[in-house]
């Protein structure tokens, strides 16, 4: 090993561009490295070294002027470690001297006039550099030492000797700021990494605040792999400046198998993880929110006392239905002194009651315990639920952000993200029938600051079927006296219902129990099929067409999608498009028969070439182009046909169910507290972090208020023009058309 420190000095001077070695600049420091290794110095000598230097007095260089800013931003040129150059150029053109943008001089050798007497140029006095290191003898105690206390050597390093390892840590180098002074050492650690030596506990927090491998989207069919780097400590959002950087950039960041392995060994290691979705996806969904020591989700009931019966007679309808101490009974549709509206909200009750009754008997209808076994049948126990409910949303999440990644403890969560956490878990244990109004408004607000919080609101598609629970057990705000008693229902069976909430309404001078299941969505909600809607609806009759004939043509044309895709891509063009005009026909054929115009049959035809169908096809063939798959001009009209079709499908099919519909025996909550959702523009989220935010609903109620579906044609299409989110519609309210 050379431990000359004059020689290594000298040809530190020589391989940097100007001859002035700065010990704060990482360029320079990735050049001494190179050359300690080359001289034989063990890795944490040389770690060793670079940060002794780095902790010389010494200036580094005043940023650019903004003059100098504008005049790199008029050239074109980006930062790229060791200078300034064009972004998609090699090498760099210009660098920072003294806040000057400087242009480099390739030509330039470096002589004894270059080296000037400047802050960070400690080649005027080279026992200014060995006295930065203790002198000879130290360093060679220091590499002793050193060779004993040394953290070990990593057994597997394959994932790191790949020409794609190479790359994306030459991306991350590219990346570190010569401004941040923290960057240096995150460098010169992750150096320590990449050459197969373990980190200390010590190593892995610091880096555990600078840089994180990125969990890849969940659910995504090719997920990429890629680094965050802070800007700012602990700081690793992409929304919020100063934003960390992505490693490689986006469009750059690999899918591939190598790619993965080079992920799973940094977790392995000790780089920790960011979570790109810590509460997202079916993480927070009510059956993995309220679940028992093992993970399981918790139910009402038990084998001996089931949370629900059914009381019937024989083989005839139910009577009704008990859960827990609420019973729910079968009303009278023929009361006399009812009018027809009365008539057919008993009537939908009564089908609910059949439906609910049936799923219970089979087995799979059960209902999500909140608390231990409590249900909220009672104004007591609607209390009791209420605050498990909001604590232990709280107990899970707080959970979830905790468990280990990879077998690495999991990095925290932002700040502020806990301390909204903390202040909903402290407000649980107020009690909700003291001051009601004030309580209802006051978790309004908390629920305002959830779902605008950039990392909490992740769960809120989730989490809002338990908030309007909550205000439907708490009666909006009045109080738990004259709350309803709302459940979550655990089914296989159950479509478009979210939580089934069982109420007391005047009739006269009695009350009615009433049963009603409650589709639940965030703002708009996602897209979801049109045939459940279309099962679950009562439609008017068409002319002489009676109501039960109108509902089958209106389900046939729902259930006409899969019928597109029947002729397979290698049947020849002509065979496509005789298939796909016939299919045309007889979509419009059942549109006229729905009592849809023939103006209106007409239009949507007209749009099934146009620029939307276009657009769709364009990404399509791009997407095959890409993947390898047949592109010609007759593959492009084959998919162009279904396409088509499908948009007739849609556009036909919704028009067929919005124009009918009578009744829908199920409500629809549209939930909204977000910036960008109806009614909460520009300054919602920073309203909303006050304290000062709100929470709406707007809801139907299936019979003077319906929830029509909006069709929604684009929603994704495979590579064979298949639509991801077949009859996709998304939900909004709106008074009954008559």
């Amino acid at each position: 090993m050379i431990k000359n420190l004059n020689k290594i000095l000298v040809e530190w001077a020589y391989r940097t561009h100007d001859g002035k070695p700065n010990p704060k600049s990482m360029t320079h420091q990735i050049i001494l490295s190179d050359i300690l290794r080359e001289y034989g110095w063990p890795l944490d000598a040389r770690i060793e070294m670079v940060n002794n230097l780095m902790e010389a007095p010494n200036d580094k260089e005043p940023p650019l002027s903004d003059e100098d800013k504008e005049e790199a931003k008029r050239l074109g040129l980006v930062w790229k470690g060791q200078g300034y150059g064009k972004e998609n150029e090699k090498g760099i053109t210009h660098k920072n001297v003294g806040g000057k943008l400087t242009k480099v001089d390739k030509d330039k050798d470096v002589t004894d006039k270059d080296k000037v007497d400047k802050p960070g140029d400690i080649t005027k006095d080279p026992n200014a550099f060995k006295r930065n290191l203790g002198g000879d003898d130290n360093i060679e105690k220091s590499v002793g030492d050193k060779k004993q206390k040394d953290s070990g050597k990593i057994k597997d390093t394959e994932a790191v000797e790949t020409k794609l390892a190479e790359k994306y840590k030459s991306k991350m180098n590219l990346a570190f700021d010569e401004n941040i002074e923290e960057h240096g050492r995150v460098q010169n650690l992750m150096n320590k990494l990449f050459d197969g030596n373990s980190l200390n506990d010590d190593e892995k927090n610091f880096l555990s605040n600078w840089i994180r491998v990125v969990e890849p989207t969940e659910g995504s069919k090719n997920p990429k792999y890629a680094f965050y780097l802070a800007r700012k400590e602990g700081h690793f959002s992409r929304s919020k400046k100063p934003a960390a950087i992505k490693i490689p950039p986006k469009k750059q960041a690999s899918a591939s198998k190598d790619a993965k392995n080079l992920h799973s060994w940094m977790q392995k290691n000790g780089i920790a993880t960011q979570r790109t979705s810590i509460f997202g996806g079916k993480k927070t969904t009510a059956n993995q929110m309220y679940v028992d020591a093992d993970g399981k989700t918790k139910l009402l009931g038990s084998k001996d006392k089931p949370a629900a019966t059914v009381q019937r007679d024989g083989d005839n309808p139910p009577k009704s239905i008990t859960i827990g101490e609420q019973l729910i009974s079968r009303q009278n549709d023929e009361e006399p002194g009812i009018n027809s509206e009365e008539a057919k909200r008993r009537r939908r009750h009564n089908r609910n009651l059949d439906e609910y009754a049936k799923a219970i008997e089979g087995g799979t209808l059960d209902f999500i315990d909140m608390n231990d076994g409590v249900a909220p049948d009672s104004p007591e126990n609607r209390v009791t639920v209420i605050k498990f409910a909001i604590s232990g949303m709280v107990k899970q999440m707080n959970k979830l952000a905790s468990a280990p990644i990879a077998g690495q403890p999991a990095p925290p969560i932002d700040n502020d993200s806990q301390r909204i956490l903390n202040e909903i878990d402290e407000f649980s244990k107020r009690d909700p029938n003291e001051n009601p109004q004030v309580w209802m408004k006051d978790f309004d607000a908390l629920m305002s600051k959830f779902s605008n919080d950039d990392l909490l609101k992740q769960a809120w598609a989730n989490y809002a079927e338990v908030y309007t629970a909550i205000r439907d057990m708490h009666d909006n705000g009045s109080g738990t006296e004259n709350g309803a008693c709302v459940l979550l229902p655990e089914s296989t069976t159950l479509e478009t219902v979210d939580t089934i909430v069982i109420s007391k309404r005047a009739e006269g001078e009695r009350k009615i129990v009433t049963l009603d299941g409650v589709s639940v969505k965030k703002g708009v909600g996602g897209a979801s099929a049109l045939t459940s809607k279309v099962q679950k609806s009562i439609f008017k009759p068409v002319g002489d067409i009676p109501k039960d004939k109108v509902k089958q043509n209106v389900l046939s044309m729902s259930k006409a999608h899969d019928a597109i895709y029947s002729l397979d891509l290698d049947e020849n063009i002509q065979e496509h498009l005789d298939y796909h005009n016939q299919y045309r026909m007889e979509m419009k054929e059942m549109a006229k028969k729905a009592g849809i115009s023939e103006d209106y049959i007409e239009k949507i035809e007209d749009e099934s070439t146009g620029s939307k169908v276009e657009s769709a096809l364009n990404n399509i063939m791009s997407e095959r182009s890409k993947a390898g798959l047949s592109s010609d001009s007759e593959t492009r009209r084959k998919i162009q046909q279904r396409l088509s079709s499908y948009y007739m499908y849609t556009y036909l099919s919704h028009m067929a169910y919005n124009k009918n519909v009578d009744v829908q025996d199920f409500s629809n909550d549209s939930v909204t507290s977000q910036e960008g959702d109806k009614g909460y523009g520009k300054g919602t989220k920073e309203k909303a972090m006050r304290g000062e935010g709100t929470v709406t609903i707007d809801s139907s109620d299936g019979v003077d208020i319906l929830a029509y579906p909006q069709p929604e044609y684009n929603i994704g299409f495979g590579m064979d023009g298949r639509s991801n989110n077949p009859g996709a519609g998304r939900f909004k309210n709106k008074p009954k058309s008559k």
